[in-house]
């Protein structure tokens, strides 16, 4: 897939979602699929988290090279009562619309040698902005489905 698909498709991750979570009732958002597996609201607060992340990494590679990407742990941040991953999903789903707008507007602007720049991640090593895009592009459409199969309880 070239990169303006892999943009488009990166730009319409949030729409999948908001799509995925159509009529759903707050017993549905609420519904633990296994244990250990998030449930639909969950999804939700992670994606904004997620998103706000990879923001930050985009840039960094852009600007500082062979930067450190900063990683953290979803599954703690999911857990810790504080970031509120229990609470409703409005602001989440916003923060993830307008942080995936104001991105996909950048990778726009970008040339080849863009997409080349990278810097180091402890999970994947050297991870550049070609893979950072084929990573995300795809990331909140794989949780639009976690989300209809949580609703459903299934995991």
């Amino acid at each position: 897939m070239d990169n303006l698909a892999l943009i488009d498709q990166y730009a319409a991750g949030p729409a999948a979602v908001r799509a995925a979570l159509d009529g759903s009732t707050a017993t549905e958002l609420d519904t633990r699929p296994a244990a250990g597996a998030w449930t639909a609201r969950e999804i939700v607060h992670h994606l904004a988290d997620s998103e706000t992340n990879s923001y930050v990494r985009l840039r960094r590679m852009l600007v500082d090279d062979g930067t450190d990407i900063q990683v953290y742990d979803q599954e703690r941040w999911a857990a810790e009562p504080r970031l509120g991953y229990d609470g409703p999903i409005e602001l989440p789903l916003v923060v993830l619309e307008a942080v995936r707008a104001s991105s996909a507007a950048l990778l726009r602007r970008l040339d080849d040698g863009d997409f080349a720049r990278a810097g180091h991640h402890v999970e994947h090593d050297t991870y550049s902005v070609q893979r950072w895009l084929e990573i995300y592009a795809d990331h909140a459409h794989d949780h639009a489905d976690q989300i209809r199969r949580a609703r459903r309880g299934e995991p």
